[in-house]
Protein backbone atom coordinates (compact mmCIF):
# COMPACT_ATOMS: atom_id res chain seq x y z
CA UNK A 1 0.00 0.00 0.00
CA UNK A 2 1.50 3.36 -0.74
CA UNK A 3 2.09 5.84 1.61
CA UNK A 4 -0.56 8.12 -0.02
CA UNK A 5 -3.02 5.55 0.38
CA UNK A 6 -2.06 4.97 4.01
CA UNK A 7 -2.59 8.40 5.34
CA UNK A 8 -5.49 8.66 3.34
CA UNK A 9 -6.69 6.01 5.27
CA UNK A 10 -5.58 7.08 8.31
CA UNK A 11 -7.61 11.06 8.03
CA UNK A 12 -10.48 9.29 7.13
CA UNK A 13 -9.89 6.76 10.51
CA UNK A 14 -9.37 9.94 12.81
CA UNK A 15 -12.32 12.12 10.87
CA UNK A 16 -14.75 9.02 12.16
CA UNK A 17 -13.46 9.29 15.62
CA UNK A 18 -13.34 13.26 15.57
CA UNK A 19 -17.18 12.62 14.29
CA UNK A 20 -18.22 9.89 17.31
CA UNK A 21 -16.10 11.82 19.76
CA UNK A 22 -17.64 15.37 18.76
CA UNK A 23 -21.58 14.90 18.80
CA UNK A 24 -22.14 18.55 18.34
CA UNK A 25 -20.11 21.85 18.30
CA UNK A 26 -23.16 24.03 18.10
CA UNK A 27 -21.44 26.20 16.03
CA UNK A 28 -23.42 27.14 13.32
CA UNK A 29 -26.59 25.08 11.99
CA UNK A 30 -25.68 22.13 9.60
CA UNK A 31 -27.36 21.92 6.30
CA UNK A 32 -30.39 19.09 6.28
CA UNK A 33 -33.69 19.34 8.36
CA UNK A 34 -33.99 16.29 10.95
CA UNK A 35 -36.85 14.52 11.40
CA UNK A 36 -38.78 15.93 14.97
CA UNK A 37 -40.83 13.87 16.42
CA UNK A 38 -44.28 16.12 17.27
CA UNK A 39 -43.13 17.62 20.33
CA UNK A 40 -44.43 20.54 21.97
CA UNK A 41 -42.69 23.64 22.52
CA UNK A 42 -39.41 23.93 25.27
CA UNK A 43 -41.27 22.90 28.55
CA UNK A 44 -40.81 25.24 31.58
CA UNK A 45 -40.13 24.25 34.74
CA UNK A 46 -42.68 23.00 37.25
CA UNK A 47 -43.06 24.40 40.59
CA UNK A 48 -41.02 21.39 41.85
CA UNK A 49 -37.90 22.02 39.42
CA UNK A 50 -37.47 25.67 41.20
CA UNK A 51 -37.55 24.39 44.86
CA UNK A 52 -34.77 21.51 46.07
CA UNK A 53 -36.54 18.00 45.08
CA UNK A 54 -36.30 15.34 48.11
CA UNK A 55 -37.26 12.39 46.24
CA UNK A 56 -37.53 12.16 42.35
CA UNK A 57 -36.00 12.07 39.15
CA UNK A 58 -34.76 15.31 37.48
CA UNK A 59 -34.46 15.12 33.65
CA UNK A 60 -32.59 17.82 32.46
CA UNK A 61 -31.43 18.82 28.95
CA UNK A 62 -28.70 22.01 28.65
CA UNK A 63 -28.05 23.63 25.70
CA UNK A 64 -25.63 26.46 24.72
CA UNK A 65 -27.40 29.70 23.40
CA UNK A 66 -26.43 29.00 19.73
CA UNK A 67 -27.84 25.49 18.41
CA UNK A 68 -27.42 23.21 15.79
CA UNK A 69 -30.19 21.43 14.33
CA UNK A 70 -28.94 18.38 16.01
CA UNK A 71 -29.14 19.61 19.34
CA UNK A 72 -32.73 21.07 18.96
CA UNK A 73 -33.51 17.55 17.52
CA UNK A 74 -32.31 15.42 20.84
CA UNK A 75 -34.29 17.94 22.97
CA UNK A 76 -36.89 17.48 20.77
CA UNK A 77 -36.49 13.53 21.39
CA UNK A 78 -36.06 13.84 24.95
CA UNK A 79 -39.07 16.49 25.44
CA UNK A 80 -41.27 13.80 22.90
CA UNK A 81 -40.65 11.22 25.01
CA UNK A 82 -41.03 12.93 28.67
CA UNK A 83 -44.46 13.97 27.76
CA UNK A 84 -45.61 10.52 25.96
CA UNK A 85 -44.56 7.84 28.64
CA UNK A 86 -44.26 10.42 31.97
CA UNK A 87 -46.98 12.80 31.83
CA UNK A 88 -48.08 11.20 35.31
CA UNK A 89 -44.69 10.93 37.09
CA UNK A 90 -44.30 15.34 36.11
CA UNK A 91 -47.89 15.36 37.40
CA UNK A 92 -46.95 13.87 40.55
CA UNK A 93 -43.76 15.77 41.24
CA UNK A 94 -41.73 12.48 41.14
CA UNK A 95 -40.47 13.55 37.55
CA UNK A 96 -39.11 16.97 36.80
CA UNK A 97 -38.07 17.96 33.45
CA UNK A 98 -35.80 20.55 32.46
CA UNK A 99 -34.31 22.85 29.57
CA UNK A 100 -32.01 24.60 30.41
CA UNK A 101 -29.39 28.04 28.10
CA UNK A 102 -26.04 26.95 30.08
CA UNK A 103 -25.07 30.50 28.68
CA UNK A 104 -27.46 32.21 30.49
CA UNK A 105 -26.39 33.59 33.95
CA UNK A 106 -29.62 32.84 35.39
CA UNK A 107 -28.82 28.72 34.93
CA UNK A 108 -25.15 29.01 36.35
CA UNK A 109 -25.93 27.07 39.50
CA UNK A 110 -27.13 23.84 37.80
CA UNK A 111 -24.84 23.96 34.91
CA UNK A 112 -21.99 24.29 37.42
CA UNK A 113 -24.04 21.40 39.19
CA UNK A 114 -24.52 19.12 36.60
CA UNK A 115 -20.68 19.77 35.26
CA UNK A 116 -22.55 21.03 31.62
CA UNK A 117 -20.91 23.20 29.16
CA UNK A 118 -22.90 22.65 26.18
CA UNK A 119 -25.40 20.46 24.28
CA UNK A 120 -26.14 17.49 27.05
CA UNK A 121 -29.03 15.36 28.91
CA UNK A 122 -28.72 14.24 32.25
CA UNK A 123 -30.70 12.22 34.63
CA UNK A 124 -30.38 12.96 38.48
CA UNK A 125 -31.53 10.34 41.13
CA UNK A 126 -32.87 12.18 44.73
CA UNK A 127 -33.33 9.95 47.39
CA UNK A 128 -33.70 11.91 50.90
CA UNK A 129 -32.26 15.47 49.60
CA UNK A 130 -29.13 13.15 48.43
CA UNK A 131 -28.57 13.25 44.23
CA UNK A 132 -27.07 10.80 42.03
CA UNK A 133 -26.21 12.75 38.44
CA UNK A 134 -25.66 10.36 35.84
CA UNK A 135 -24.28 11.99 32.18
CA UNK A 136 -26.19 10.31 29.54
CA UNK A 137 -24.10 10.36 26.08
CA UNK A 138 -25.92 7.67 24.24
CA UNK A 139 -28.03 10.21 23.12
CA UNK A 140 -26.02 11.29 20.44
CA UNK A 141 -24.82 8.16 18.94
CA UNK A 142 -29.01 7.43 18.03
CA UNK A 143 -30.20 9.99 16.70
CA UNK A 144 -30.08 9.43 13.12
CA UNK A 145 -32.29 6.49 14.07
CA UNK A 146 -35.33 8.14 15.85
CA UNK A 147 -37.02 5.15 17.58
CA UNK A 148 -33.79 3.97 19.03
CA UNK A 149 -33.17 7.34 20.59
CA UNK A 150 -36.55 7.49 22.50
CA UNK A 151 -36.14 3.99 23.17
CA UNK A 152 -33.08 4.85 24.89
CA UNK A 153 -34.40 8.02 26.87
CA UNK A 154 -37.18 5.92 27.98
CA UNK A 155 -35.50 3.14 29.30
CA UNK A 156 -32.79 4.95 31.24
CA UNK A 157 -35.77 7.50 33.05
CA UNK A 158 -37.50 4.42 33.74
CA UNK A 159 -34.66 2.76 35.27
CA UNK A 160 -33.98 5.95 37.39
CA UNK A 161 -37.69 5.65 38.34
CA UNK A 162 -37.12 2.07 39.26
CA UNK A 163 -40.02 1.09 36.81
Amino acid sequence: MSSHRKAAGFALVAAALLAALIPCACGGSPDGNPTTPTATATPTPSPAATAALDNGVEVVYFHRAQRCTTCMHAESVVTYTVETYFSDEVASGSLVYMVLNVNDPVNSAMSEKFGAYGSSLFLNDVEGGVEEIEYVNEIWFLLDDEEAAIAMVKDVIEEHLGD
